[in-house]
């Protein structure tokens, strides 16, 4: 893995996965995977999907109210990232846990 980066990621297109990666003083980070590269970002993976939401013109919890309005779970709701790229990612567990990984479903075969 490449040099932990200090700026805001975006999720995009060719975001896969976003996991929680944690440095040797036990500081929670991202590894980001995109389809033709990883990416070790300084924001935790739930800072990553507030900044994301909020720059395709929502907040994360609104993205959330949205899903749970939609499909009815109040649980592990997928999120639409953006709407217009057709970018969804849904959490593996509580989004308030540090082990929750993002994935994009766009890149899941089965």
């Amino acid at each position: 893995m490449g040099k932990m980066k200090d700026e805001v990621y975006l999720i995009n297109g060719q975001t896969m996965v976003i996991l929680p990666h944690f440095d040797g003083f036990g500081n929670l980070h991202s590894l980001v995977i995109e389809a033709e590269r990883e990416l070790v970002m300084k924001r935790k993976p739930i800072d990553i999907m507030k900044d994301s939401c909020l720059y395709y013109g929502s907040s994360l919890q609104g993205r959330v109210d949205g899903a749970i309005h939609v499909t009815k779970f109040r649980r592990m709701v997928p999120i639409m990232v953006c709407n217009r790229s057709g970018i969804f990612f849904f959490p593996t567990q509580s989004s308030k846990s540090e082990s929750c990984i993002w994935i994009a479903h766009s890149h899941v075969k089965e």
